[in-house]
């Protein structure tokens, strides 16, 4: 074999393995996932902090819990805002700092580390996963009622390929 021969077979091979490399390295993934298999996959590329939005059942106010991904695929609710005091939501001293920013409350200092969270969708109170400035309505992709695990996995991107055209023909997520 004659050295060209031998770069483009060398070339040939760094080019499958690179594709190979990138279809199977595992991606952070914000998983959602029902009791009936129903997924949604939100791949964590832009960056590691996500926000859990919704209108609490008995304030009727909005609620915007703040997440950071943390070493091991954990969610580490870090801080609270909300815009009124009353029954379920914290306020004691003991739960973190509590600012009022002319009638927007913001609770940090909570460290609070979750494997995964658990959620029943209920359309009412508009829950919405923001993360990279788009908001994930719930209540679109599951059924009211349905209870939901929240967490972070890891997935390859050849993965989320073959999920998301799986989902197009499927007609779901």
């Amino acid at each position: 074999m004659n050295s060209k021969a031998w770069i483009k077979a060398i070339l040939l091979f760094l080019g499958i393995g690179l594709t190979a490399g990138l279809l199977f390295y595992p991606l952070p993934v914000l998983q959602v996932k029902d009791n009936t298999d129903q997924v949604l996959l939100i791949p964590l590329l832009q960056g590691k902090n996500l926000t859990l939005e919704y209108f609490h059942s008995v304030q009727k106010t909005p609620v915007q819990e703040h997440f950071t991904i943390i070493s091991g695929n954990q969610l580490q609710l870090t801080s609270t805002t909300y815009q009124s005091l009353g029954v379920g939501l914290p306020f004691l001293p003991s739960e973190g700092e509590l600012v009022n920013n002319q009638g927007t409350f913001e609770l940090t200092g909570l460290n609070r580390v979750f494997r995964e969270m658990r959620l029943a969708v209920m359309p009412v109170t508009y829950q919405g996963l923001v993360y990279n400035n788009r908001c994930y309505v719930l209540s679109n992709y599951f059924s009211s009622g349905s209870l939901v695990d929240i967490s972070v996995q890891s997935y390859s991107p050849g993965y989320l390929i073959w999920h998301k055209i799986t989902a197009l023909k499927g007609g779901s997520l």
